[in-house]
C-alpha cells in the first residue's frame, strides 16, 4: 500500500534519509561524548603540567630558601626583641621606634602613650597606644612599615573613624587608634642590634 503512495525513487531517498539519520545518531551518542572526554583529559593534562611546572620553580627555589634559613638560624633571635635593663627602657625603645618610623614618613602622632607590660613566655609583650589622623595611603604605609620593622612588631586594637566625607573630590582624613605591640627582654647582652 505504501508503495503505492511514493515512488521508488523516492522510497530510496527516504531511506537514505533514515540511513544517515540513524548514522548521525550513533555519531551523536558516541563520537561527540568521546570527543567532550578527550577535551577535558586534555584540560586535567594541562592542569597537571601546570602544578608540576610550580613544583619545578619551588624545587629551583629550594637552595636560596635554605641558605635563607641558615642565615635566619645564625642570626640572633634578640634582634627581634628589645633589649633592657628594666620595662620602662623597654618602653622607652618601642616608644622611639614608633615615633622615628612615623617621623621618616612625615605623619604626625597625636597621641601615644604607655600600654600595658606582661610577662609572656619568658618575655616582656610591651605596648604604645597610638592615635592620629592621616589620609588612606599613609596609613597603608604606616601599617607596612610596622609589618616590616627589624624588631619583631604587631598590631591590636585598632579602631578607623573616617572624617571628612563631605567633599567627594578630597580624600578624606581617618582617624586612626591602635596598639602597637613589642616584646623585650630584660638583661640580656646586646648582640649587635
Amino acid at each position: 500500500m505504501m508503495s503505492n503512495l511514493i515512488s521508488p525513487s523516492q522510497q530510496k531517498m527516504l531511506a537514505l534519509t533514515l540511513l544517515g539519520l540513524l548514522i548521525w545518531m550513533i555519531f551523536a551518542s558516541m563520537v561527540i561524548p568521546a570527543f567532550d572526554n578527550i577535551a577535558e583529559r586534555r584540560d586535567q593534562i594541562q592542569l597537571l603540567e601546570k602544578r608540576v611546572q610550580n613544583y619545578q620553580q619551588v624545587l629551583a627555589s629550594e637552595d636560596p630558601l635554605k641558605s635563607r634559613l641558615n642565615d635566619l638560624s645564625t642570626q640572633p633571635v634578640t634582634d627581634l626583641f628589645y633589649l633592657g635593663t628594666d620595662e620602662d627602657d623597654l618602653v622607652a625603645y618601642l616608644s622611639r621606634d614608633v615615633r622615628d618610623l612615623f617621623s621618616s614618613m612625615e605623619v604626625n602622632i597625636e597621641n601615644m602613650r604607655s600600654g600595658s607590660i606582661e610577662d609572656e613566655d619568658g618575655m616582656k609583650r610591651i605596648s604604645v597606644q597610638i592615635r592620629t589622623k592621616l589620609y588612606m595611603e599613609d596609613l597603608v604605609a604606616v601599617l607596612r612599615s610596622i609589618r616590616s620593622h627589624q624588631k619583631m612588631l604587631s598590631l591590636e586594637n585598632i579602631t578607623i573613624d573616617v572624617k571628612g566625607m563631605r567633599d567627594e573630590n578630597t580624600a578624606p582624613l581617618i582617624e586612626v587608634r591602635f596598639d602597637v605591640i613589642g616584646f623585650g627582654l630584660l638583661n640580656v647582652e646586646e648582640t649587635g642590634a
